[in-house]
């Protein structure tokens, strides 16, 4: 990609202190953190226990007689492995351009968020690619016009659409089979949009708040959550450019009208289940929360310090029973 020039930095024309127009996204668009939560590892590679359900949920505690000995529990465990792989590029700040910088061009710091973005955009691309596709989950469910079979729905923007049966149904499906109820549905702008504007929800939500609807307030009625784990909508809204460099920018939204309704555990845990985790190799003293390192080293025969941004990490479905997709839901 091109490097800015001297006359991109240079005060040649007034330079305005407090604007630039950079287009780097507001970190909050980034949801992958709030579906597939990190597991800090020490090791590049590894494994990892799965306790087997059936046994972990067995009523096998017994009645027993004076004197008579204890009936003895015992689980199968089975492990599954992982692998960070790395990801990275760097960035030169070269030295003449940084001493005719000036105004609101700071090239190190444009080159620290610039790399700070793109890692974002990796990672979020990453969950989207591995995660939001079929033949991952135990269930997955496809819109349709009409007539829907066990694994259809009709399209949520359809006037016969029935939103809050579609995900209360499973989400009493998914408790059933694992004991642990989906807190989080994850999709798309568009999707969330159609949503809060379903005439169901919106009725619904009238008779029991003056409040704005808010995600909340939409996963309560569809049954996503619990008293003791509130479920909530995440609307993943980041976005990335489509073409190859040098060609037309085309910016879209990294997910389409597609939904993963999951149980995902509040943070790592050894007894519990969690439909995803993402496992990063953190185990250096320059990486930072989540995983995103940033170093620099100098390049002498082009008088730049370059920037280094790098990430170690595997997103991994790791409870597939936790979790249906959900494709094609608008129209």
């Amino acid at each position: 990609m091109p490097l800015p020039t001297i006359r991109d930095v240079a005060l040649v024309d007034e330079v305005l202190s407090n604007i630039s127009v950079a287009y780097a996204q507001k970190p909050g668009n980034f949801k992958a953190g709030m579906i597939a939560p990190v597991v800090n590892v020490t090791r590049q590679s590894g494994t990892y226990p799965t306790w087997d359900k059936g046994d972990m949920n067995r009523d096998d505690f017994r009645r027993r007689t004076p004197g008579g000995p204890f009936a003895r529990a015992g689980g199968a465990i089975t492990s599954s492995t992982f692998l960070c792989e790395n990801f990275g590029m760097e960035e030169p700040v070269i030295d003449e351009i940084v001493k005719n910088s000036s105004g609101s061009v700071d090239p190190e710091r444009a080159a620290v968020i610039r790399l700070t973005n793109k890692a974002f955009i990796r990672r979020e691309r990453i969950v989207a690619t591995d995660l939001f596709t079929t033949g991952v989950w135990a269930n997955d469910f496809a819109g349709v016009a009409s007539g829907p079979s066990s694994v259809q729905h009709i399209f949520w923007d359809n006037a016969a659409a029935t939103i809050v049966t579609d995900l209360h149904t499973r989400c009493d499906a998914i408790e059933e089979s694992t004991g642990s109820r989906p807190n989080v549905f994850a999709t798309n702008p568009a999707v969330w949009r159609t949503m809060k504007n379903d005439p169901e929800i919106v009725d619904r939500h009238k008779h029991t708040s003056a409040t704005p609807i808010s995600k909340a307030a939409v996963a309560e009625i569809c049954g996503i959550g619990s008293e003791e784990n509130p479920g909530k909508i995440v609307v993943m809204s980041s976005t990335y450019n489509t073409a190859a460099e040098g060609a037309t920018t085309s910016m879209s939204f990294i997910i389409g009208d597609v939904g993963l309704l999951a149980y995902v555990a509040p943070a790592a845990s050894l007894m519990e289940p969690s439909a995803i985790y993402t496992f990063v190799w953190a185990d250096f003293n320059f990486v930072t929360d989540g995983g995103l390192a940033i170093t620099r080293y100098r390049e002498e025969q082009t008088k730049s310090d370059i920037l280094r941004g790098e990430i170690y990490l595997d997103v991994r479905a790791v409870a597939t029973d936790c979790a249906n997709f959900y494709s094609n839901i608008l129209t």
